[in-house]
C-alpha cells in the first residue's frame, strides 16, 4: 500500500466548500504520480518523455461516502489489485484528514500504450517491479459494520467486484485508446 496526503485547496472545492467529486479522481492520479516518482527513475514523466509510453485510465468506478471540506486534508491509500501484461488495476481509498473517516473508494484500470499511436504496450519489468510490492493481499472486510479506517491494518480490502453492468472486466482485454478525428468548426 502507498499513502499520499495533501491539504485541499480552494480550487478543489465546489460552491458548498466541499471537495468537488471529479477532484477525487484527480487525487487518485496525484497519488499514482507520487508512487511512480518514488518507485521508478524519473517517475511518470520519464515514461512519457523518454519511453513514449502513456498510462491512461480505461475504466473507473467510485463510491462517495462522506464529504471532505475545503481546508481539511485528504489521505489517499493506493493498492494495486492486479498486474496484467498491459494493464494494472488500482484500488484507492480516500480519507478525511481531520477524523480519518473514509470519504470515497475508487477503482481504476490503466492500460499502458504508446503515445505515437495509442497501441497497447507490455508493462516494462521496472514498472512491474515497482508496482508489485503494492499488490493488495486479500483481507476480510471489517465485520463491525464500520468502514475500514486508519487503524484497519496495512491492507486495503477491496470491495466486491460488481462491474457486470459495464460489459468490461477491467483487465488485459481492455481496448486501447483510439484517436478521434479533430473537431472542426462548422
Amino acid at each position: 500500500m502507498f499513502t499520499y496526503e495533501r491539504r485541499l485547496r480552494f480550487e478543489d472545492a465546489d460552491v458548498g466548500q466541499v471537495l468537488f467529486y471529479p477532484r477525487y479522481f484527480a487525487l487518485c492520479y496525484e497519488a499514482l504520480e507520487a508512487l511512480l516518482a518514488e518507485e521508478i527513475a524519473g517517475g511518470y514523466p520519464s515514461l512519457l518523455r523518454e519511453r513514449g509510453l502513456a498510462f491512461p485510465t480505461v475504466h473507473a468506478s467510485s463510491d462517495f461516502e462522506q464529504p471532505i471540506v475545503w481546508g481539511d486534508s485528504a489521505r489517499v491509500e493506493l493498492a494495486v489489485e492486479r498486474i496484467g501484461d498491459t494493464s494494472v488495476s488500482f484500488y484507492f481509498e480516500i480519507y478525511r484528514g481531520s477524523d480519518g473517516i473514509r470519504a470515497a473508494s475508487i477503482r481504476q484500470t490503466h492500460v499502458l500504450c504508446t503515445i505515437a499511436n495509442f497501441a497497447k504496450a507490455n508493462l516494462p519489468e521496472d514498472l512491474r517491479g515497482a508496482l508489485s510490492p503494492h499488490l493488495a493481499e486479500a483481507a476480510a472486510p471489517p465485520t463491525d459494520g464500520e468502514s475500514a479506517g486508519a487503524d484497519a491494518g496495512d491492507t486495503i480490502p477491496p470491495p466486491p467486484a460488481d462491474d457486470a453492468d459495464f460489459g468490461f472486466d477491467g483487465h488485459d482485454d481492455a481496448p486501447a485508446m483510439t484517436v478521434a478525428e479533430p473537431l472542426t468548426a462548422p
